[in-house]
């Protein structure tokens, strides 16, 4: 007199660390203001951008070499820096992982956004180390700003936008 199994119910999310909750982090995006969103996609855009070319040198056709922020120099190094943190307080705030006071994390935003755009606008005027005796010491190697470079800036200044605007919504809501 066997019966069969039960039908098995529609699993669950196990609050006890089973996984993350696709759904709610769905709706908690949803629910977010248009700052936090801009800053959230810009910073993690501008992460990722410090990956990619930021000068690239050519030396003669078909060999070309290239680097990103991270083997720039001091400035490189310190831009894609204040952009991790920009990231790092962004999108853990804005998610509800990280639990600091609106004020505090627009605060926090609004130093390093701006510290962003400017060292990677030095970073952009200025060219790297050893760039100006490579191109003067050789007459066929060219080095050029590479394309991560400008999408840095660009996201930089978009995280600048972003920064000004959520501080602008924290201060109203005081």
């Amino acid at each position: 007199m066997d019966q069969p199994p039960p039908e098995p119910t529609p699993a669950e999310p196990d609050p006890a660390g089973g996984g993350p909750d696709w759904a709610a982090l769905r709706e908690r995006i949803g629910t977010l203001s248009a700052p936090d969103r801009i800053l959230m996609v810009a910073s993690i855009g501008y992460f990722v951008s410090t990956f990619l070319p930021w000068y690239e040198a050519s030396i003669g056709p078909g060999v070309s070499v290239s680097d990103g922020a991270w083997n720039v120099g001091a400035l490189g190094i310190m831009a894609a820096l204040l952009g991790l943190g920009t990231a790092v307080v962004t999108v853990p705030t804005a998610l509800g992982i990280w639990r600091i006071g609106r004020e505090s994390s627009a605060l926090l935003t609004i130093l390093l956004a701006p510290a962003t755009l400017f060292f990677t606008f030095l970073r952009l005027v200025i060219d790297p180390p050893g760039a100006a005796v490579t191109q003067f010491t050789f007459g066929f190697v060219k080095v050029s700003r590479g394309f991560g470079l400008w999408a840095a800036l660009v996201l930089a200044i978009v995280m600048t936008v972003g920064a000004v605007q959520k501080f602008r919504e924290a201060a109203a809501l005081r």
